[in-house]
């Protein structure tokens, strides 16, 4: 009879029956409880991690050498100067790129990688009043 009046007010409801137990349910069987709970909520958890997104992301992640990457990161702090640096396969270079945050915290900028040889590099922004930084991974081919 419960389960009918709930049934008004949510989408989806579960039974489930868990034998030998009191009124206390949870301290009684923590384990079968947790069990139930984690069969019935493994729905949502996985409907959430397919939509989740990144903080930081470079598209495309691997290009012809010479070619523009976008890059989009949020989490700054409001209106925060934003450097950005290069890890190469052999060393550390900075980038004549910056900029500010929006009101947001969110920033998009574009890198040329043009006079960049084939391999694999991190291009780092970070945010220099909330010291927040990304690392972004890509790769150039020849």
């Amino acid at each position: 009879m419960q389960q009918n009046t709930i049934q008004l007010a949510v989408d989806n409801i579960q039974s489930v029956v868990i034998p030998s137990v009191g009124h206390w349910i949870a301290e009684e069987t923590p384990q079968e409880v947790l069990a139930a709970l984690t069969t019935f909520l493994a729905l949502y958890r996985d409907a959430a991690a397919a939509n989740v997104t990144k903080p930081a992301v470079i598209t495309p992640t691997t290009g012809p050498a010479g070619m523009t990457f976008e890059v989009a990161a949020r989490g700054f702090q409001a209106n925060e100067q934003v450097v950005t640096w290069l890890n190469t396969p052999t060393s550390v270079q900075g980038l004549p790129f910056s900029g500010t945050v929006s009101a947001r915290g969110n920033i998009q900028l574009e890198f040329d990688s043009a006079g960049l040889v084939p391999g694999y590099y991190g291009l780092v922004v970070h945010g220099l009043d909330s010291g927040r930084e990304y690392l972004l991974p890509f790769g150039l081919t020849g």
